[in-house]
């Protein structure tokens, strides 16, 4: 494998150009695959390249909401007070798709789940959604 460093504009980029690998299942063996992107497993450097490569992600939400970076994961919260509230966090939620389609990340959204703090006694309620998928609902 081999690492280059890009300099461009003053920002440092590091590629991985070159990482060759195969599957083994059930016995069978594939073709060797030229990996020509991505940072390998475990690398020290695929943490600061992934927070790097998502700097910008937060400049896509509205600024009422707000997106906590922890590594791969992340957060998005807002308070709701109303309708535009509700529907506010569903554009956030759907710029965040986006911008992923757009880097050529996916959403988990099997991982992805909504939680509602409140002490309403009716609180304002819809369902939200990444890919057309319903985020479920976390009960507190």
């Amino acid at each position: 494998m081999v690492f280059v460093a890009v300099f461009w504009n003053g920002v440092e980029t590091i590629l991985l150009t070159v990482s060759r690998e195969l599957s083994v299942v059930k016995g069978e063996v594939s073709d060797w695959l030229t990996i020509t992107s991505g940072v390998p497993q475990g690398s020290l450097l695929g943490p600061l390249l992934f927070i790097i490569y998502i700097n910008d992600l937060p400049g896509v939400i509205s600024k009422d909401s707000s997106l906590a970076l922890y590594a791969d994961d992340s957060k998005l919260y807002r308070i709701i007070n109303s309708q535009d509230d509700m529907s506010s966090f569903q554009d956030d939620l759907d710029k965040i798709s986006d911008w992923c389609k757009d880097n050529k990340m996916r959403i988990n959204t099997n991982k992805c789940k909504l939680m509602r703090i409140t002490r309403k006694r009716c609180p304002l309620v819809r369902d939200y959604h990444i890919n057309d998928q319903s985020l479920e609902n976390l009960h507190i």
